[in-house]
């Protein structure tokens, strides 16, 4: 018998701890993912492109826009508009919603890996998951942007500006916080799936950006769709890097 999945542990994760506080518990039964039915997780950290490679794999039709789906706030807003009684009523509703050709597409950071562990939802589907972890091989640049991000509360090209660029302000030390707190979130994801036996596709931004369709056809030879093939033209997200970011790095050098 295969010893239970391992999966992180978070200090202080405010999804689990919000979605416990609003259901009393987080329990999923087996019986909430559908049999021979395959989840997609995309693992990820922000401003690694995830939204991007999310849009190109659902252009081609065959899985569905993975969002974040089991943020908090995302949660409550699902419950309250369709009374879920329980954290297992809203993720079976999500799996019927969502699949597309047998499969369910999600978004996951190690908060929601731990929110997914505790649930028993990676010991369910340990046998039909498939993971795709992207990361970005320019930690600094990664930083800067979702500084940036934090700061405007814009975090796609989806989502309106909060606060004006000019008043955003650069920090040498938040940048900083930020590359490290990326680089334990990605050793975490290198933990999860060593401990678990886990070989993820593989993505790199930079790849990404360089030749999507290329990435996206290697990820669906991991995915079991040797055939996939994105559509340029359904793609919606653009990049949001500009001359700021340009400034802000030069800066972060120099300090």
């Amino acid at each position: 018998m295969p010893r239970p999945i391992l999966y992180p542990t978070v200090p202080d994760n405010m999804h689990l701890r919000a979605i416990e506080a609003l259901f009393g518990h987080v329990d999923v039964p087996a019986s909430a993912i559908p049999p021979h039915r395959a989840i997609v997780f995309l693992c990820f950290t922000n401003r690694s492109g995830s939204n991007y490679l999310a849009d190109a794999l659902a252009s081609t039709g065959r899985l569905n826009l993975a969002g974040e789906l089991l943020n908090a706030e995302a949660v409550a807003a699902d419950t309250a508009g369709h009374n879920h009684a329980s954290f297992a009523d809203f993720f079976a509703a999500h799996m019927r919603w969502r699949m597309t050709d047998g499969r369910v597409a999600m978004k996951v950071a190690t908060m929601h890996l731990e929110l997914l562990g505790r649930a028993g939802v990676l010991e369910h589907c340990r046998e039909t998951a498939r993971y795709v972890f992207i990361e970005r091989a320019d930690r600094l640049g990664q930083a800067i942007s979702a500084e940036i991000a934090w700061q405007t509360g814009q975090w796609t090209t989806h989502t309106t500006v909060e606060v004006p660029i000019e008043h955003v302000r650069f920090s040498r030390e938040r940048i900083a916080r930020l590359i490290d707190g990326f680089a334990e979130d990605n050793r975490q994801f290198d933990l999860f799936f060593g401990l678990n036996g886990i070989i993820p596709a593989h993505v790199v931004y930079e790849h990404l950006v360089a030749d999507p369709e290329g990435q996206v056809r290697s990820v669906g030879a991991a995915l079991g769709l040797p055939d996939l093939r994105m559509d340029p033209g359904r793609i919606t997200v653009q990049r949001q890097a500009g001359v700021l970011n340009a400034r802000w790095r030069e800066l972060f050098l120099r300090a």
